[in-house]
């Protein structure tokens, strides 16, 4: 299902983008036969938008373009690169995926609030951003890409959630203030050796899964930390579904219940005692 998953959001930048649109002051690429939506620049994320924001911005889960509902999906690549007067952005829970270079050198930036939505974060996403001091990454993320928070010398504490799969090259390299790694995944991530290159790791701790910590001091990069200890911390399940039979029972990704689809998306399908996974892109 994650392998159907990945190949999905990899499919994201090559849909049929119309030309960029803007709705209430935010700029999107959408796609008129799925209605899918996703936050660029002025410029279709080329890297020459000028600073398209600044300010605090708030991403609405769907937008109305001549009578057309889309839901926003995603945050395309570079939607908000280099605008280091942003301050803040709010994500909303329809997003599954944060394109490439999408916040990179945001240096205003002094938070982000990823919501348990987002399947993956891609390559240097949030690189440079040397205001961020602290970030979750949520439960329902499996990948974080290469160079994803790289040269962020703030960051002193990162909180990683329990679905996390792969951590690629420099993920988390150059945060030489890092004092704080919690990873509530049970299963120790396929990470590169150099995921926390020259983040003073040695000098940091590392927080896991009781029953994991074994685990953590004998794989790579992990087993250099400082210190490696079990966390109080326990991951909250994406959804907690009742054990009903019957009709079918729809969620959304961050395990909110809704009557059935009324927008494209994802959509956690319960039916008969058994839950899947599944990909809305007509309705």
């Amino acid at each position: 299902m994650k392998k159907f998953l990945l190949a999905f959001l990899m499919l994201i930048p090559m849909l049929a983008w119309a030309a960029p649109m803007q709705v209430d002051g935010i700029w999107y690429n959408i796609d008129v036969e799925t209605k899918i939506a996703e936050v660029t620049d002025r410029n279709g994320g080329t890297r020459n938008g000028g600073n398209s924001y600044s300010g605090d911005i708030v991403i609405p889960e769907s937008i109305s373009i001549n009578s057309i509902v889309y839901t926003v999906l995603a945050i395309g690549r570079n939607a908000f690169f280099v605008c280091t007067d942003l301050t803040s952005v709010t994500i909303p829970n329809s997003v599954i995926n944060i394109g490439n270079g999408a916040f990179r050198g945001c240096t205003g930036l002094k938070s982000i609030d990823i919501p348990n939505s987002v399947m993956v974060i891609g390559d240097d996403v949030f690189r440079d951003c040397t205001g961020l001091t602290s970030v979750t990454i949520p439960n329902s993320t499996f990948v974080v890409g290469e160079g994803a928070f790289r040269d962020c010398p703030g960051l002193k504490s990162i909180t990683i959630g329990s679905c996390m799969m792969n951590i690629y090259d420099l993920a988390f390299a150059s945060c030489k203030n890092l004092e704080t790694v919690t990873c509530l995944a049970e299963e120790v991530p396929s990470t590169l050796a150099n995921a926390f290159q020259d983040s003073n790791i040695e000098g940091a701790t590392l927080c896991v899964p009781a029953q994991s910590v074994a685990a953590y001091r004998s794989a790579d990069p992990w087993k250099n930390f400082g210190k490696i200890e079990a966390t109080e911390e326990t991951a909250i399940a994406l959804t907690q579904i009742d054990e009903r039979h019957g009709n079918a029972e729809y969620y959304k990704p961050n395990g909110v219940k809704v009557d059935k689809p009324t927008l494209p998306g994802i959509y956690l399908v319960k039916k008969g005692g058994k839950t899947k996974m599944t990909v809305v892109s007509r309705l």
